[in-house]
């Protein structure tokens, strides 16, 4: 795995861990996906390009050409509404909901690469 790879993966894994810090990759009961939206409205410091650092394409060679495309389209959304976002204001519901869209949709997509990587690099 390449390193950059493995750089964007710990990315989105922390940023569900702020998303929700009790979540195991997202939860599954309605209750816990409930709790886990409110987090991220009350803490929307998720919402940031940080999150999608060092993605690139090519290191995702186990993925099909269309769900490669989909989740560079989906990156590049999730990166230009954060970073339209002020750093010092609050973030818009319009916002919220575009990032919050794109984020599930990334996280959906390498959900099953993401469960393999979980003791990548772990001591």
């Amino acid at each position: 795995m390449s390193s950059q790879k493995e750089s964007f993966l710990w990315n989105v894994k922390v940023t569900l861990d702020l998303i929700n810090p009790r979540a195991e990759f997202m939860p599954s009961k309605p209750e816990a996906s409930e709790l886990c939206e409110k987090h991220m409205k009350d803490a929307a410091f998720w919402l940031t390009p940080k999150a999608v650092e060092n993605y690139r394409e090519e290191d995702f060679e186990e993925l099909d050409q269309s769900e490669r495309k989909e989740l560079t389209d989906l990156i590049c959304l999730f990166r230009d509404v954060a970073s339209s976002i002020p750093s010092n204001g609050p973030v818009t519901q319009e916002n919220y909901d575009k990032g919050s869209e794109a984020f599930v949709g990334i996280f959906k997509i390498i959900k099953p690469i993401l469960e393999r990587f979980k003791g990548i690099g772990a001591s």
